[in-house]
């Protein structure tokens, strides 16, 4: 029997993940062992930090690449949003069917975003959340909350906030649908890049092993992330900027939907772009100039300078 030994965090959700991996790959070898090592991250680690002060999009999975890239690990599992775009050693060899990609109002209260008041308190570290919260309610307070998913659920639940936004995949993964109050229409509140997919990580020289996990790459997923993260690159985004971005496949075209915003009056510029299947990688790349272009390009001036209250 041959082994396979699989780097991830250790938090509940990624643990799901791998199982979630582990699960697929049975699928297809079932003669196959999986180990799995938890490997602690710098995100893990610095807690008491707002996102938005850390301009490092490799935050939660670069030692889990130093692992993959010193060979103890052979393959390594990551919600996908949180990996750079850009990739020396190791490649993206696999992403699985995503999942829901939009983000979720979690609260104890079943009251929607927008109806929430000015005493009601949510939480988040995302600034692309925060300024869409913005968009739909002007008077609820916001609060940075870090952690894992689930303890940031935990700390609602004791009071710390009424409510939390988060991806609807994460959520769904770890069995906590019972808190979701509503689903966020992409018509008006973009996901992250990447949201919702899970992402196999391995070395670029391992051929062999690039084609045994090509099994299990959800081609149409594959091809929508690719397409936000391509919209990511020329943006120049990370975690701390805000902006969303989402690709959906209709029989033979695909559509790209991207936007940037203020972080001064929080005004929104977003487009979208509809074409074949084979051209997403062009069109992904004249949707982020056509959205940085005008208006957006006085946004993006702003980027340098990221304070939101």
């Amino acid at each position: 029997m041959k082994k396979l030994i699989i780097g991830t965090r250790g938090s509940k959700l990624a643990l799901c993940q791998t199982e979630i991996v582990i699960s697929e790959l049975k699928k297809k070898y079932p003669d196959y062992k999986f180990e799995t090592k938890i490997i602690k991250t710098l995100g893990d680690k610095i807690i008491d930090i707002s996102l938005t002060k850390i301009n490092d999009k490799g935050f939660f999975i670069k030692e889990i690449q130093e692992h993959l890239i010193n060979k103890s690990i052979d393959i390594a599992v990551h919600s996908l949003k949180d990996m750079p775009v850009t990739l020396e050693k190791t490649k993206i060899s696999a992403i699985l069917e995503r999942e829901d990609n939009r983000d979720v109002l979690v609260s104890n209260k079943k009251i929607k975003l927008s109806k929430l008041n000015s005493t009601d308190i949510i939480g988040t570290t995302s600034v692309r959340r925060k300024i869409q919260i913005r968009n739909l309610n002007k008077n609820v307070k916001i609060c940075d909350i870090r952690g894992n998913v689930d303890n940031r659920v935990k700390k609602m639940i004791s009071g710390k906030c009424d409510a939390l936004l988060l991806a609807s995949a994460g959520i769904k993964r770890l069995g906590l649908e019972k808190y979701i109050v509503e689903y966020l229409n992409r018509d008006t509140f973009l996901p992250a890049p990447g949201q919702g997919a899970i992402a196999i990580e391995s070395l670029k020289e391992n051929e062999v092993l690039n084609k045994f996990l090509s099994k299990i790459n959800h081609e149409k997923s594959y091809l929508c992330t690719d397409a936000e993260r391509i919209f990511m690159n020329r943006i120049g985004g990370g975690c701390h900027m805000p902006f969303g971005c989402f690709a959906e496949i209709n029989n033979s075209e695909i559509t790209i939907v991207g936007m940037i915003s203020s972080i001064k009056n929080f005004d929104i510029v977003r487009k979208s772009i509809t074409g074949k299947i084979k051209d997403y990688k062009k069109l992904s790349k004249k949707l982020a100039k056509e959205i940085t272009q005008g208006n957006g390009q006085k946004i993006m001036s702003e980027f340098k300078n990221i304070s939101i209250d």
